[in-house]
C-alpha cells in the first residue's frame, strides 16, 4: 500500500516520506529513495561556530565561504563543498581560530537539494 503526498514543503516529504518524485513541468526528473537523493545531491556542509571571544571582521577559513560574521555573539556561517574540503580540516581550523564555544555542522534542506535538481533540468 502506498500514499501519494504532494507538497511545495520539502520538511513535509522529508519527515514523511520514504521515497520521492521531482515533478518538473510534467516530466519526472528524479525518482528514487529520499536517502539516494540526499547522497547524491548534498556536496556541501554549513558550519555555525561561537567562539569565546569577538572573531575579526574578516573572519576566514581556507576551503570555506564565510557567510555571516556576528561580531556581538561571536559567531561565524560558514559554508562549504565537501568534495573540495574534509569537515575535519574545517573543524581543525575553527579551533586554531580561537575558543570555540558551540560547532553546529549541518546540510542543506531538501529543499535547496530539489532547487539543485530544478537548476540542473533547466540549465540551457
Amino acid at each position: 500500500m502506498g500514499v501519494l503526498l504532494t507538497s511545495h514543503d520539502a520538511g513535509d516529504i522529508e519527515a514523511l516520506c520514504r521515497r520521492v518524485i521531482v515533478i518538473n513541468h510534467g516530466q519526472i526528473v528524479y525518482q528514487d529513495k529520499v536517502s539516494s537523493l540526499k547522497q547524491r545531491y548534498l556536496t556541501s556542509k554549513r558550519v555555525e561556530v561561537r567562539y569565546a571571544e569577538q572573531v575579526p571582521g574578516d573572519f576566514q577559513i581556507e576551503g570555506t565561504e564565510t557567510i555571516k560574521v556576528a561580531k556581538e555573539r561571536y559567531g561565524v556561517k560558514l559554508r562549504f563543498d565537501t568534495r573540495q574540503t574534509v569537515v575535519g580540516q574545517v573543524i581543525t581550523q575553527l579551533a586554531k581560530a580561537g575558543g570555540l564555544v558551540d560547532v553546529t555542522i549541518s546540510d542543506p534542506t531538501l529543499e535547496e537539494v530539489i532547487r539543485v535538481i530544478y537548476q540542473e533540468v533547466n540549465a540551457p
